[in-house]
């Protein structure tokens, strides 16, 4: 009976409950405390210990709460507390299942969307930042359901710049709310001059936490290495953002690993490699985290994943370039710098393979496409000139580039 977009949001037992729980009548009445919302007044004494910080008061109250919805004694958590978030138990996570598993499926979907809210102010503010964790609480009330947290984003436009806190708060609410909100991030990222709104909100942490937790989702994925990307150029708090999402947030294994979980998806390929661009963009150390972490393969995978895409190709090769600064940071005779190298010579001769293999193709008929030839040869270009110590060893392409101009007679590109 509940909605099937919030089935994964929940504990297993939830799921289950939902399979055979019919809806229900409609919204609880009254405001917004917790007695008039759930008809409970200890659950309205726990939610107000929690978000003062009173966590073993607000499992003792939660616990008495759960123990009445089911009319069942007060139960353990299911869990221990998480290990980075002190001694805060899921009090909420056990009262949203006692009122999943008493047929409340609206009140449950409310709490759930409210104690991720609240877990991640929580977090935030033992971080320090302060102004993302009251950000959160105080939009927190507000989710009643997915839909209506996300209804707003459907007639949102690129210049609605007064909605950047509540977006940016959806981020934390789990995948099925995360997702359109990181199309909306991208979408008001688009302009310039809202972005470091977007980052003084916590966008560039929130949505680096999305990727790096759903990072099966192709749709989330595009959006939320498009919106890094953006967050990470064209704005006063650029650079600083460049240099948090390096070092602070693994931004180089977040998108590589979205590079490696859609290989045939051109629109992850193109935002995760116009991300891993801005990284390395003047950052030499963000250019070294890309190199440790396979991007030269990964970049040239790009081109051969997605060969008819331009878009791809050219975000890889303006990737590739931007690589230098990592190369020219490292000493020339260090194990590092050889690791380099060998991994440069391995991505020319991967192009020698691609090409002779784009040719065979072109000569039974089977393609005419020149775009995977540009893409390939603007990338092995790229390799040659950065590091001339590989070129003897590269002699192979040669043949293979002469074939690819006069199969393509006049072609600038």
């Amino acid at each position: 009976g509940a909605p099937s977009s919030i089935a994964h949001l929940a504990p297993r037992e939830l799921r289950r409950a939902m399979a055979v729980s019919p809806p229900p009548d409609g919204p609880p009445p009254g405001g917004e405390d917790g007695a008039a919302v759930w008809g409970d007044g200890k659950l309205a004494e726990a939610l107000a210990l929690f978000q003062r910080g009173s966590y073993a008061d607000a499992q003792a109250c939660a616990d008495e709460a759960a123990g009445q919805a089911t009319r069942a004694p007060p139960r353990t958590p299911t869990r221990p507390p998480d290990k980075d978030c002190g001694q805060r138990p899921d009090a909420l996570e056990d009262l949203a299942a006692a009122h999943e598993l008493a047929g409340g499926v609206a009140r449950a979907e409310a709490l759930y969307l409210r104690m991720l809210a609240w877990r991640e102010g929580a977090d935030q503010y033992e971080a320090n930042n302060f102004e993302i964790a009251e950000q959160l609480f105080r939009q927190s009330p507000e989710y009643k359901s997915i839909e209506d947290a996300t209804w707003f984003l459907n007639s949102l436009k690129p210049d609605d710049g007064h909605v950047v806190p509540k977006v940016v708060s959806l981020l934390a609410l789990g995948e099925a709310v995360a997702t359109p909100a990181a199309e909306a991030i991208w979408k008001l990222a688009l302009r310039a001059s809202q972005r470091p709104r977007i980052t003084e909100c916590g966008g560039l942490e929130l949505l680096a936490k999305a990727v790096g937790r759903y990072s099966g989702n192709a749709m989330l994925q595009a959006a939320g290495c498009g919106s890094l990307r953006l967050l990470c150029s064209g704005h006063g708090k650029a650079r600083e953002n460049r240099r948090m999402l390096a070092a602070r947030f693994d931004g180089a294994k977040l998108l590589t690993t979205a590079l490696r979980l859609h290989p045939k998806d051109p629109e992850v390929q193109r935002e995760a490699c116009g991300a891993l661009r801005a990284i390395a963009a003047r950052n030499p150390s963000g250019a070294r985290r890309v190199l440790d972490s396979g991007g030269v393969a990964l970049l040239l995978g790009a081109i051969a994943e997605c060969p008819e895409d331009e878009a791809v190709a050219e975000a890889a090769c303006r990737a590739l370039e931007m690589l230098q600064c990592g190369f020219d940071s490292v000493a020339k005779a260090s194990e590092a710098a050889s690791e380099h190298s060998a991994a440069r010579e391995e991505g020319l001769h991967f192009c020698e393979r691609c090409l002779e293999r784009c040719l065979k193709l072109l000569l039974a008929g089977a393609a005419d496409s020149p775009v995977p030839f540009t893409g390939l040869l603007r990338a092995s270009f790229i390799l040659l000139e950065q590091d001339e110590s590989v070129r003897h060893r590269a002699l192979g392409l040669v043949p293979v580039t002469v074939a690819c101009m006069q199969a393509f007679p006049g072609h600038t590109k």
